[in-house]
């Protein structure tokens, strides 16, 4: 209801960001005139466009990284495996939560270990171990935004980590916000997604 408001002013430009995939973002936001980014950045819809990358990427390197994520969700009771066009992501949210610590734990350092001459990036995320492109992420995003037009009022709102980079590409005056209480570049935080609204 928030975003249909705020959208419908042409003098408001509402983008949302995220890691989620294009698909998914086209069902819950298709009936918005909101600009999208999904998965980290990696596939950007403005207004009234269709879905472009903003880099050429490759996917070629999922095939190595795949077969490790599916041991791990064969070896975790309540994990699974979601692969997305240019990143996969080991969510492990309905595991018994010791559990699902240590096996992330285990599977950040085995990633790590695998990457290391594939220009990826592995983001601890909220119960979540995602595999990317290093030269993708949120900020960078956000930057195609802001490289477009002068705005005289800028707020981005996150409580991811990943969000952290949009908070970094931001001029000094907008206002950025961090939901959680976590250090944060943003300029100001709240404790949790209720006080959002308000």
């Amino acid at each position: 209801k928030m975003l249909r408001k705020l959208s419908r002013s042409s003098s408001n430009e509402v983008v949302l960001i995220s890691g989620r995939d294009k698909k998914t973002f086209d069902e819950w936001f298709r009936s918005l005139k909101v600009g999208l980014v999904a998965e980290h950045g990696a596939w950007i819809k403005e207004r009234s466009g269709d879905w472009k990358t903003l880099e050429q990427l490759s996917d070629t390197w999922k095939k190595e990284i795949l077969p490790i994520l599916e041991t791990y969700a064969d070896r975790t009771p309540g994990s699974f495996v979601e692969e997305k066009d240019f990143s996969l992501a080991w969510h492990y949210r309905a595991t018994e939560p010791t559990l699902g610590s240590l096996r992330a734990k285990e599977l950040k350092d085995n990633i790590l270990s695998s990457i290391s001459n594939l220009n990826l990036e592995v983001l601890d995320g909220n119960k979540v171990i995602e595999i990317k492109s290093s030269i993708i992420n949120k900020g960078r995003a956000a930057q195609n935004w802001l490289s477009k037009q002068q705005y005289t009022f800028i707020l981005a709102i996150g409580d991811d980590r990943t969000d952290e980079d949009i908070f970094a590409a931001l001029p000094k005056e907008a206002f950025s916000v961090k939901v959680g209480v976590t250090p944060s570049k943003a300029r100001y935080s709240l404790p949790s997604q209720k006080e959002v609204l308000p």
